[in-house]
């Protein structure tokens, strides 16, 4: 697991860590059971595809639940994980909410203020 985003803004906009229910490709939609690739490779590790999404996918982020799947990594340009982490927040705040998560501390890190 890597995490771009400080435990202060991480903790701050998402102080209820999200459920295992709640992960997500923000880019297809789909949660780690519904991937070809962590079904394979979760076997393989004789792990769940949510325990092996946490453990070793790199863009998963602990706090905003959100991962970029591979094809859809590829397909948005394999962009930095600066880049990707910065907006797992926004879709967090705009599409996808997660329960408990602060809103009030989201709209600072929109605006630069976190």
């Amino acid at each position: 697991m890597n995490n771009t985003i400080k435990f202060k803004e991480g903790k701050a906009m998402f102080p209820v860590a999200p459920q295992d229910r709640q992960l997500e490709c923000p880019y297809c939609g789909k949660h780690p059971d519904q991937i070809e690739e962590y079904l394979e490779a979760s076997k393989e590790e004789n792990s769940t595809p949510i325990e092996y999404v946490k453990l070793n996918e790199n863009t998963y982020c602990q706090y905003t639940g959100c991962f970029v799947c591979t094809t859809c990594y590829v397909n948005i340009g394999s962009p930095t994980l600066d880049k990707i982490h910065s907006a797992f927040p926004y879709f967090r705040m705009d599409v996808e909410p997660l329960d408990g998560q602060n809103s009030e501390a989201l709209v600072k890190y929109r605006l630069g203020e976190l």
